[in-house]
């Protein structure tokens, strides 16, 4: 029967266990009730992660049924597919790897960021990740999987200066469609007896040692999914005096003064010259793709500044 009553050629109709409108994923976007349900991601090691029902690590949080539940589109077809155990991914085996893997037309990359889907089909059911930079998702062309969900989650892959002998992906922790890296950053979590959680994540802050107050270009992009809906920022800096950060979608004199597209500005006001403290901040933004701008405005000329991402949220 349909969810929507009437004769809208928009209704959403169940059918045979999918559901059938004009533009799913348009339909999904404007009613919310097509989101992933029960599901998480677990970092397992330095070259896989899974992704499994929720109830899994909880036998005594069920949600319906204990089975999780996304949806995967085909055209105009939105199919729920169920997940009854745990889908693994893994670097390790190789670029082009396909399902479980690297998408079949990509090879690995460091520093890099991948979009993780669900796709299905008389193959069974895989996780797929694909890098950011890549122009557009596509399916193979043999019809093995015929169905693809929209980006779950999205893993960052570093350059290996924390772990030996190669690229690591970046533990992290999923708390319900949030995923978080830690308190520094990726590679925050990836602390062992003598090493320094801020100086293992030093390596993937978004500013490394901003010295400057010009506006200057960063992004997150390598490490937030382009459906992100918030992102999650670490600051630090010390010094004598004032300091300002500010976060700006264009860097122009408006901006400058406090007004156009100004999406943050924070720091300290002390007027104290001879005031020196160590500054942690942290700030809640919209999940924005592309060049973004930083100011960090330092009133000594002495002051360093830092910033890194902590996560993102569905």
């Amino acid at each position: 029967m349909p969810i929507n009553s009437g004769n809208d050629p928009n209704d959403i109709h169940i059918v045979t266990g999918s559901v059938r409108l004009k533009s799913a994923y348009a339909s999904c976007e404007a009613t919310g009730m097509f989101e992933p349900v029960g599901i998480k991601f677990h970092y397992e090691s330095v070259t896989k992660f899974q992704m499994r029902p929720a109830g899994m690590d909880s036998p005594t949080f069920t949600f319906l049924d204990n089975v999780g539940r996304v949806p995967v589109v085909s055209g105009s077809v939105i199919h729920i597919a169920e997940i009854t155990g745990a889908l693994n991914c893994d670097f390790a085996r190789g670029p082009n790897a396909g399902p479980g893997g690297v998408h079949w037309l990509h090879a690995e990359a460091t520093s890099a960021g991948y979009e993780v889907r669900l796709v299905s089909g008389t193959a069974g059911q895989a996780l797929v990740m694909t890098p950011e930079t890549a122009s557009a998702f596509t399916l193979p062309i043999d019809n093995s999987y015929t169905y693809a969900s929209d980006i779950l989650w999205f893993i960052y892959q570093g350059d290996g200066s924390i772990e030996s002998g190669g690229p690591a992906i970046m533990n992290f922790m999923d708390t319900g469609r949030t995923c978080w890296y830690g308190a520094f950053g990726p590679g925050s979590m990836h602390y062992a007896a003598g090493e320094s959680s801020y100086g293992n994540a030093d390596q993937n802050f978004l500013v490394n040692g901003a010295a400057n107050d010009e506006w200057t270009e960063f992004s997150y992009d390598s490490q937030v999914p382009k459906n992100a809906k918030k992102v999650y920022l670490g600051f630090y800096y010390e010094g004598l005096g004032s300091s300002i950060w500010a976060l700006s979608l264009s860097g122009t004199i408006e901006d400058e003064i406090g007004y156009g597209n100004l999406l943050m500005r924070m720091g300290s006001n002390d007027s104290n010259a001879n005031a020196s403290e160590a500054f942690w901040l942290t700030s809640t933004q919209p999940a924005l793709t592309g060049a973004l701008m930083y100011r960090f405005q330092r009133y000594d000329g002495a002051q360093t500044g830092y910033m890194w991402c902590m996560g993102y949220s569905f």
